[in-house]
């Protein structure tokens, strides 16, 4: 038994070196994943609207809208003249 108490004291401050760099370990995957969520967010947000985009221009009175507000913002017109 007291052979025991001596290994586990001297194995502890290796074990709690071991310990903390799990726990960085831990908190380093953590933060890549929240980055990592928050991009492919941003990248869904970004397919939805080029969905939306492309799908309101397939229909040709959408696409006459597009063109015509185009036109009018580049030429600084107003949509309702």
């Amino acid at each position: 038994m007291n052979n025991e108490c001596v290994r586990v004291s001297q194995d502890y401050p290796s074990r709690q070196e071991e310990f903390q760099q799990r726990l960085q370990q831990l908190s380093n995957n953590y933060i890549e994943l929240k980055d990592t969520i928050k991009q492919r967010r941003g990248h869904l947000e970004l397919l939805g609207s080029l969905y939306q985009y492309d799908h309101d221009l397939s229909e040709p009175e959408a696409y006459v809208t597009a063109s015509h507000q185009c036109v009018a913002q580049s030429n600084q017109w107003s949509l309702k003249e």
